[in-house]
C-alpha cells in the first residue's frame, strides 16, 4: 500500500517537472524567436541607416562636383573620334570645351601625351565661337575588334575568360592632356584628364565573342560578333586556324548560322563544332570583314 502511494507520488512529482520543464522550454524558445526577431530589426535598422548614409554621400558628392563645374572656369572637355577621316592607320580624335571667363587677347593652348611620352606637345586650338573651343589630335593607333574570349572546359567543369589586352599594352594607347590659357603675366590651367583610345577599334570593328569548349577529345567553337549600330563594316568569314606550336596544321571556316542574326548585321553567329583534340595544340580565330580588312587573335594553347 505504501508502496503504491509512493510510486502515486513519484508520478506527480515527475508529472508536474516535466510540465514545468515544458513551460519553460516554450518560455525560452519565445525568448529566443523575441531575440533573434529583435537582432533582425536591429541588422534591418542599420542596414537601412547604411544605404542612407551611402545615399546622402552620393547626393553630397554629387551637389560637389556640380558646384565645382559651375565655379571653374573651363568646362568640362568633350572628347570624340572623327571616324571619317582615317588614313595609314592615323585617326583623328575631337576636343571640345568652353572657357567662361576670357580676357581679351589670352592665348589658349591644348597640351597632350600619348602612350610613353613624357612631354607634353602643344598644338593650337579652334575658336568655334566666343569662348568655344576644339583641336583635332592625330593619333596612331593599331586599330581591331575587342575580343572577348572564354575558355570552358566540360572535363573539370572550369571556364576562364581570357583577357583581350595587359595593362602595360593599354596603357600604350592612354592618351594625357590639358588646357592652358594666359594673358599678360598670368597662366592658368585645368587638371591633367586622360583617356583610353584602345575602345576605339571596338567602335569601329565591334566586338568578337569567342566561346571555345573543350570536352573530352573534341572542341567546339563558337564565334558571335557584336556590330556597330549603323555600320556598313561587318563580319562577313570567320576562320579556325590550327596551329600545332608554331606550324600551321590546318584551316577551318566557321560557318555562319543562316536566319539568326539580326537585318542590321549587329549580331551574327559563326559555329563550329567536334573538331578532334590534338596534342601542343593552339587555335587562332581569324574575321574577315566586309570592306577587306582581317584580324587574327590567339583564342586558346596548351
Amino acid at each position: 500500500m505504501n508502496n503504491e502511494k509512493y510510486l502515486k507520488y513519484i508520478s506527480i512529482f515527475v508529472g508536474v517537472a516535466l510540465v514545468i520543464s515544458l513551460i519553460m522550454n516554450v518560455t525560452l524558445i519565445s525568448k529566443v524567436d523575441e531575440l533573434q526577431f529583435r537582432m533582425d530589426q536591429l541588422s534591418t535598422t542599420q542596414h537601412d541607416i547604411m544605404n542612407n548614409v551611402h545615399t546622402q554621400t552620393g547626393q553630397i558628392e554629387s551637389a560637389l562636383a556640380e558646384f565645382k563645374e559651375e565655379q571653374s572656369w573651363i568646362s568640362p572637355i568633350q572628347f570624340n573620334f572623327n571616324k571619317e577621316n582615317e588614313e595609314d592607320g592615323t585617326t583623328e580624335a575631337k576636343f571640345e570645351w568652353q572657357i567662361k571667363e576670357l580676357e581679351e587677347d589670352s592665348e589658349v593652348v591644348f597640351h597632350y601625351a600619348f602612350g610613353d611620352e613624357e612631354e607634353f606637345t602643344d598644338i593650337p586650338v579652334e575658336a568655334i565661337e566666343q569662348g568655344l573651343y576644339q583641336v583635332t589630335v592625330p593619333l596612331k593607333l593599331d586599330v581591331e575588334p575587342q575580343w572577348d574570349i572564354f575558355i570552358r572546359n566540360e572535363t573539370n567543369h572550369s571556364e576562364m575568360m581570357k583577357p583581350d589586352i595587359d595593362e602595360k599594352e593599354r596603357e600604350k594607347s592612354k592618351l594625357r592632356y590639358y588646357v592652358t590659357v594666359s594673358s599678360d603675366d598670368m597662366v592658368k590651367s585645368n587638371d591633367i584628364r586622360w583617356e583610353y583610345m584602345d575602345y576605339f577599334g571596338a567602335s569601329k570593328y565591334g566586338i568578337i565573342q569567342t566561346d571555345v569548349d573543350l570536352m573530352d577529345d573534341i572542341y567546339h567553337v563558337n564565334v558571335t560578333y557584336h556590330g556597330v549600330d549603323q555600320s556598313s563594316i561587318v563580319v562577313d568569314e570567320v576562320y579556325l586556324l590550327k596551329y600545332q606550336g608554331n606550324n600551321l596544321i590546318g584551316e577551318e571556316e566557321i560557318t555562319i548560322e543562316n536566319g539568326n542574326h539580326s537585318i542590321e548585321n549587329e549580331i551574327r553567329f559563326f559555329h563550329l563544332y567536334e573538331q578532334e583534340m590534338y596534342e601542343d595544340m593552339r587555335l587562332v580565330i581569324k574575321t574577315v570583314y566586309s570592306n577587306g580588312d582581317s584580324f587574327e587573335k590567339e583564342v586558346y594553347s596548351e
